[in-house]
């Protein structure tokens, strides 16, 4: 639900952990365009030569007066270099330009949530609450605003066509590396078109959750391994040295304290993304990478499982009938799919850390998703009394039956014991007096979570 330009942007975290790790991958494992394979010294190893340079650009007409012309050279130089180890060429020129730390925070409140509105932070909290993943009384729209103030480090505006890179001291081996990144970005952009074919804006993405994820996480994870390939091939000893320096006393005070599966989904795209992008490159190179355009993965389980792309496609799940039974006086709060990405959050990334299951456990239960639909609903004169219902599909009778177990138990973890409990249907009632009730459904599973037993009847009475 947030703004267009967080699908395109890199987070400082992803510039340490990223970076960092690959300065550790053994010789030859990173493969890269045109045969180049460059391992950046360990410390107390000689120096990789670096390949032979293109030639320094002259600096092109820029719509940003604010780029001392040494920055501009060398946004240049990297534009060329990105362009040629990727292989898509720049079309037209674009915004380019640098902000400090200050006017981010700026863009973060006045542009990058401003179509994000109170209401929406409040339907999220709400149906974040209700699943265990946000501790009640958290202020999710402050989270959000501290949590990219602190970590983006550059991001692109496809809609406005504008890049920027956040400048710290100077224009070093990070800011370097953003700057790979985000035009990468812009590369996609005018060869793919964001907003145009591959949909990705605000409204489509409202309510195709799940195919905006895994684009994203496409576009995110190609940005990165270009990002990687362009530092292994071109960066320099002082961007090694610089980067090392960032990541040696880098701290995330907000990110360290934010809550898990925030943590967790702000890292998807570009971890996920990455492993998806590679695995359509050792398949066939940047070609089969840009052919993943023209067939767009559709959902996080394809970007989680990179075998299962494309064939393996989300079955339609219906959505719960709720509203009528209900009766007046309802909003409707929540219409979506949770997706394979968020039910495997769901059940290890809880807020109290006694509500988890290991990940190895939450990822093979989840791992078996065929699609899912939930629903939530809140009383408009009494925002406290709510109605939540999901309905999952399972490829298999095996992978339904190791979500129901793994459903049961952390909601025995949240909850305790049930009041009553079979081999296809268990209860539970919370000391605020909520209800819940998890059903095996043909080849499925039903959670359904209400405020008072009176709506808890309603809706079962609704989806017999």
């Amino acid at each position: 639900m947030l703004k267009r330009v967080l699908i395109s942007l890199v987070v400082l975290l992803v510039v340490a952990c990223l970076c960092m790790c690959a300065l550790l991958i053994p010789a030859g494992v990173l493969a890269v365009r045109d045969g180049y394979k460059i391992l950046p010294s360990l410390p107390g190893q000689a120096a990789t030569p670096e390949p032979t340079r293109l030639p320094t650009l002259e600096v092109r007409p820029d719509t940003s007066n604010n780029i001392p012309q040494d920055v501009a050279l060398q946004m240049d130089q990297i534009e060329a270099e990105v362009s040629e180890l990727r292989g898509l060429s720049l079309m037209h020129s674009f915004k380019r330009d640098t902000l400090s730390p200050a006017q981010l925070q700026r863009n973060v409140t006045e542009d990058f949530f401003k179509d994000y509105t109170d209401q929406d932070a409040s339907d999220d909290t709400l149906l974040y609450n209700i699943l265990g993943l946000l501790e009640p009384g958290k202020d999710l729209l402050n989270i959000y605003h501290a949590l990219y103030s602190e970590q983006v480090a550059g991001y692109y505006d496809p809609e406005a066509k504008e890049m920027y890179v956040v400048q710290g001291n100077g224009f070093n081996g990070t800011e370097r590396m953003t700057y790979a990144h985000e035009f990468t970005h812009t590369l996609q952009d005018q060869h793919y078109d964001m907003t145009g074919r591959l949909k990705i804006t605000d409204a489509y993405c409202r309510v195709h959750t799940e195919y905006c994820t895994a684009v994203t996480a496409l576009m995110e994870g190609d940005a990165v391994s270009s990002e990687q390939t362009w530092f292994f091939t071109y960066g320099s000893e002082s961007d090694r040295r610089e980067v090392q320096d960032f990541y040696s006393t880098y701290a995330s005070p907000v990110y360290d304290a934010s809550p898990e599966f925030l943590k967790e989904d702000l890292l998807f795209p570009y971890h996920k993304g990455f492993e998806f992008v590679q695995s359509l490159y050792d398949q066939g190179g940047w070609q089969a990478v840009d052919a993943a355009y023209a067939n767009p993965p559709v959902s996080s389980e394809q970007i989680m499982h990179p075998n299962l792309y494309p064939a393996e496609k989300p079955v339609h799940v219906p959505a719960p009938q709720l509203k009528n039974p209900l009766g007046d006086g309802w909003r409707l709060a929540g219409d979506g799919s949770l997706g394979e990405w968020n039910t495997f959050l769901l059940l290890s990334r809880d807020w109290d850390p006694a509500w988890r299951l290991p990940d190895v456990d939450a990822y093979e239960a989840a791992a078996g998703w065929g699609g899912d639909h939930y629903l939530l609903y809140q009383k408009v004169n009494d925002p406290a009394v709510y109605a939540f219902v999901i309905e999952w599909k399972w490829d298999s009778l095996k992978d339904a039956d190791q979500f129901w177990q793994a459903l049961q138990e952390i909601c025995k973890q949240r909850w305790g014991e049930p009041l009553r409990e079979s081999s296809m249907d268990a209860r539970w009632e919370y000391e605020d007096g909520s209800q819940i009730n998890i059903h095996y459904i043909p080849q499925g599973t039903r959670w359904v979570i209400a405020s008072n037993q009176t709506i808890l009847n309603q809706i079962a009475s609704a989806l017999e």
